[in-house]
């Protein structure tokens, strides 16, 4: 059952191209976290990264091949996600559902963290 859930949570079959990642981060840091600045650090082939930067916190999204990586710093710290709502592990592919679930994830941290009201 547990199982099912995190199976409508989660898209891991297909993935986006750059492109479409670079279109659908930008749109969403625009419209929920506006005052981060993204930088694309690499895009080439199968490879993509992709930095955003406010005050002291950065985070970054890569996609290589087919995979999603992230993180979130604050201070120069890495802060594991996974601790924060183990759900995120199940975000494998580099698809809209799991870049959004990733991106509330993040979210959600930093304004239960009060990161946001500075």
């Amino acid at each position: 059952m547990e199982s099912d859930k995190l199976n409508e949570l989660f898209e891991n079959k297909h993935f986006l191209l750059n492109k479409e990642i670079d279109s659908l981060l930008s749109k969403l840091f625009e419209e929920s976290l506006c005052m981060f600045k993204g930088y694309v650090v690499y895009n080439e082939g199968a490879f993509f990264k992709k930095y955003f930067i406010y005050d002291s916190i950065e985070i970054e999204f890569v996609h290589e091949r087919t995979s999603l990586e992230y993180s979130l710093k604050i201070l120069g710290k890495v802060i594991n996600l996974l601790e924060y709502d183990n759900r995120i592990v199940a975000a494998e592919v580099a698809s809209e559902k799991n870049i959004l679930f990733v991106f509330n994830v993040m979210k959600r941290y930093l304004e239960e963290q009060n990161y946001l009201s500075r």
